[in-house]
């Protein structure tokens, strides 16, 4: 599969009650419908851990232009009753447009199971710091094992902005971390290895901008649901 440079984070608690019926609409239909939008290639929904928002709903695209594509923005504009009525049961949402900055790690065979999500901003040097990222941190973190992948991805202010129907009934817009760094775990337990920490550190080359970064969410979920679009599928 080709490189997905596009991304699409959606951080998101739902009213107790409506769990159960948002998680039935949310894999049997708004997943479906949303994955089949051409430049879509993976949908993950996750659950939250240890203080993290409730859900975690990503989708990955070829390139961060098919997230303003007609086909979404029309999708998005025209909810059906049954998305409008789950919509109203979302709450302190944040949604997301980002394109791919820096990587490491090949791309998986299957879904991992954990995912460790951090939102950040940096004080100045920011390029400084995102050359960090794709020469020492994420191959650094990568070779731990139980990491299988890591992604550095920036925020694309002028798409995260668009104003659709949908939005505006759940009231979600971008948040104010400029950057997102994902990582995909075999266990829960990794982000707590000294060999993580470490990988953390930097060297002294970078040690001066690395002080500019600003974690403003560092959220552990659990995978609950993938999906992908029917050419992908077995047999499609």
């Amino acid at each position: 599969m080709q490189q997905l440079t596009g991304f699409l984070g959606i951080w998101t608690d739902i009213d107790k009650e409506f769990i159960p019926t948002f998680r039935d609409w949310h894999s049997k239909e708004h997943m479906v419908l949303r994955i089949n939008t051409p430049g879509w290639y993976v949908g993950h929904r996750y659950a939250g851990l240890a203080g993290a928002p409730g859900f975690f709903i990503a989708y990955e695209t070829s390139a961060v232009s098919d997230l303003a594509g007609n086909a979404y923005h029309q999708s998005m504009n025209e909810p059906d009753l049954r998305t409008r009525e789950a919509l109203s049961h979302y709450r302190n949402s944040v949604r997301t447009i980002y394109g791919l900055r820096k990587h490491a790690g090949e791309a998986l065979p299957t879904d991992a199971p954990y995912y460790l999500a951090v939102r950040f901003t940096i004080g100045s040097g920011s390029e400084r710091i995102i050359e960090w990222f794709g020469t020492e941190h994420l191959p650094t973190v990568c070779r731990i094992p139980g990491v299988l992948r890591a992604r550095l991805y920036e925020t694309d202010e002028a798409m995260s902005q668009i104003m659709t129907e949908e939005r505006t009934l759940y009231g979600a817009g971008p948040g104010k971390d400029r950057f997102l760094v994902t990582y995909e775990l075999t266990s829960a337990a990794i982000p707590k290895l000294p060999a993580w920490q470490n990988a953390t550190i930097g060297s002294v080359a970078y040690g001066e901008a690395l002080r500019e970064i600003r974690i403003g969410h560092h959220d552990l979920f659990v995978l609950e649901f993938t999906i992908y679009p029917s050419h992908l599928r077995k047999g499609g």
